[in-house]
C-alpha cells in the first residue's frame, strides 16, 4: 500500500501558507473484507398526493435545522419543501424578474433553516423561510453555479467568469446579508486554463463537514480540492484509473465525469462519476452535428459509479454502479445519502434516498 503525500510550502493569493497534501486515490490498496451496502431510508412525492416530483433530473438538499428536505432542478423556478419524514408542504418561489421570483435555479441550500436559491439568469440569491415569506432577494455580482453554505451568514458559491477581476478564481465566499463577495480564492495567484472547466457549470462543489473548508471538482478529470476559507489549499486528490478516461468528443463516444463528491465525518471520501454504459454502442445517436443524445438515451448511455474510499487508512472500500445516469450524495447531519429518482408500477417519478454505510465481512 502506498499513498505519495507531497509536502508543500506555497505562497497564496491571499497571503497564507499552506501544507497541501497530494493523495493519490489509485494507490490505495482494495479492501477485499469490505462491502457498501445501501439501506433505503425514505421516498420523497408521493403519487396520490400534492407536491409530485416534476423533473428525473430533482437534486435534494437537507435541512439540518429542521430535518426537512427540498427537491429542485437546475434551470427550474422553485422549491418544493418536505418535511423530515418527505411529507410535501409547499412550493417556495416562482417564476419571474420580481422580489422572490426566479428565472433560472443553479443551486439550493439551508441556511440557519432557511432556504437559499441561488438564480444564474437574474444574479441574484433569493432567501425564504419555511413558511414561504421572503427573508432576501440581493443581487449579487457573479454568474452563480454551486453553493454550500459555510456558517449562518456566510455561504461559498463555485463560479467562473470571464472578467479580469474573477478569472482563475473559482470559490467566493459571499455573505448572505447583503451579497458582499468578501473572498475570492479556490486557486493558486489566480492561474488559469482556458481550456479546462472556465465556467461555474463545470465545477463541482463538494459536501463538507464543518466550516473550515469546501471541496472543490473537476467535471472532466479526477481531481478533488479541500481549500481552506483562509485561502489556504490544503489537499488535493487525484488518481488515474481506466473507468476515468480522458474527455472525448460526443460522437467519439461517452465519456466519465465527476458528478457528486462528499467527504464525511469519519474521512471517507464519497465519489460519484458517470460512466460510459457498457451496451452504448447501441444507442441511437440524436440528429445533429455534435450527435446530441436525446434524453431518453441518457440511461443507456451513460451508468453511474459509486466509489469509497478511507482517506485515513488509505483503502479503498467497495463499488456499486447503477445503469442509470442521474445518481447524486448529499448530507445529512455529516453523513452522506445517495438519491435518484425512481418510478413505480404506474411510472411515477420519486425520489429515493439511501444511507450508505461500509460493512467488514468476515
Amino acid at each position: 500500500m502506498r499513498i505519495i503525500v507531497t509536502a508543500l510550502s506555497m505562497t497564496l493569493s491571499a497571503g497564507s501558507l499552506c501544507a497541501q497534501q497530494i493523495i493519490d486515490l489509485s494507490s490505495f490498496e482494495r479492501c477485499r473484507a469490505c462491502e457498501v451496502e445501501l439501506v433505503l431510508d425514505l421516498r420523497l412525492g408521493d403519487p396520490d398526493l400534492p407536491g409530485g416530483i416534476e423533473s428525473e433530473a430533482a437534486e435534494v438538499v437537507f435541512d439540518a435545522v429542521h430535518g426537512g428536505y427540498a427537491v429542485f432542478h437546475r434551470g427550474g423556478a422553485h422549491v418544493q419543501l418536505f418535511d423530515s419524514l418527505g411529507t410535501f408542504q409547499r412550493v417556495l418561489g416562482r417564476e419571474g424578474g420580481g422580489p422572490g421570483e426566479l428565472r433560472m435555479l443553479s443551486d439550493v441550500a439551508f441556511a440557519d433553516g432557511n432556504i437559499v436559491m441561488l438564480d444564474v439568469e437574474g444574479r441574484k440569491f433569493v432567501v425564504m423561510n419555511r413558511a414561504g415569506e421572503l427573508v432576501t432577494d440581493i443581487r449579487i455580482d457573479l454568474r452563480t453555479g454551486d453553493l454550500r453554505v459555510v456558517s449562518t451568514d456566510t455561504v461559498v458559491i463555485g463560479s467562473m467568469d470571464m472578467r479580469p477581476d474573477l478569472v482563475g478564481y473559482p470559490l467566493h465566499l459571499v455573505s448572505l446579508s447583503d451579497g458582499a463577495v468578501l473572498q475570492h480564492f479556490g486557486s493558486l495567484d489566480g492561474e488559469w486554463n482556458a481550456a479546462a472547466e472556465p465556467f461555474a457549470d463545470l465545477i463541482r462543489l463538494g459536501q463538507s463537514v464543518g466550516d473550515r473548508s469546501i471541496w472543490r471538482g473537476y467535471v472532466s478529470r479526477l481531481r478533488l480540492e479541500e481549500w481552506g476559507l483562509d485561502g489556504s489549499l490544503v489537499r488535493v486528490v487525484t488518481g488515474d484509473f481506466g473507468w476515468f478516461p480522458p474527455a472525448v468528443r460526443v460522437r467519439e463516444g461517452p465519456h466519465s465525469y465527476l458528478a457528486s463528491s462528499d467527504v464525511d465525518r469519519d474521512e471517507r471520501l464519497w465519489l460519484i462519476t458517470t460512466v460510459p454504459d457498457p451496451d452504448w454502442r447501441r444507442v441511437q445517436r440524436g440528429a445533429g452535428p455534435e450527435g446530441l443524445l436525446r434524453r431518453e438515451d441518457y440511461d443507456r448511455w451513460w451508468n453511474s459509479r459509486l466509489d469509497v474510499f478511507d482517506l485515513r487508512t488509505q483503502e479503498h472500500l467497495g463499488t456499486i454502479t447503477w445503469d442509470e445516469s442521474r445518481v447524486f450524495l448529499t448530507s445529512r447531519k455529516g453523513r452522506t445519502l445517495v438519491y435518484l429518482v425512481e418510478y413505480d408500477e404506474r411510472m411515477v417519478p420519486r425520489v429515493a434516498l439511501y444511507r450508505l454505510s461500509v460493512k467488514a465481512n468476515p
